[in-house]
């Protein structure tokens, strides 16, 4: 299909409302936004790399990252005009969103902060609960950990799992247990 692409591993740690994707023990990014402002930690050096479509520090950063680590993977953003992202999607039979910023090894596009795009839109989850009526989603992941979804009511749609520069505020999943899996089911399936 087409090439490897640099997938980076963020985690959300929602109590302190931050994202954070860990390097190595010299270098790790945190955002608080989702990314509009990351904020990169290297080698006792602090830099503020700030969003600005005109001049996206992030993508040069994650030129720099491809080249420095390799084991990371290559950065290979997809640069197809807007009014031609169509074309190349029926051509390369893609049904996904447009992986502007790659695609993973198992085919799975990347967003700007080159995460999965499955990560977002909670593929690695089973559905335990889904009433959007009543605004309670219930997910289980691979491990039997139960996870509730908070509403959100600018999309008028559940969150997804973490922050982006889309839904900054994001507060992502919040770990229930069983027993509160019980009730839920018990009043909403």
């Amino acid at each position: 299909m087409l090439n490897t692409y640099m997938e980076l591993n963020w985690i959300h740690y929602p109590q302190e409302k931050y994202i954070e994707c860990i390097i190595n023990e010299d270098l790790h990014y945190r955002t608080y936004n989702g990314g509009n402002l990351i904020i990169k930690y290297f080698q006792g050096d602090i830099v503020e790399l700030q969003f600005d479509p005109d001049n996206d520090i992030w993508e040069n950063e994650k030129h720099w990252l491809s080249e420095q680590f390799p084991i990371l993977g290559t950065y290979q953003p997809i640069d197809v005009p807007d009014e031609e992202q169509e074309e190349w999607m029926s051509t390369n039979n893609w049904t996904k969103a447009f992986p502007s910023f790659g695609i993973s090894q198992d085919g799975d596009y990347l967003d700007r902060l080159q995460r999965l795009g499955a990560l977002q839109t909670m593929k690695h989850f089973d559905t335990i609960i889904h009433n959007k009526e009543e605004k309670i989603s219930v997910l289980e992941d691979s491990e039997g950990n139960f996870w509730k979804r908070e509403w959100c009511d600018y999309q008028n749609d559940f969150y997804n799992h973490q922050p982006c520069c889309v839904f900054p505020d994001n507060p992502g999943l919040k770990s229930i247990s069983i027993d509160e899996v019980i009730e839920l089911k018990g009043q909403f399936s």
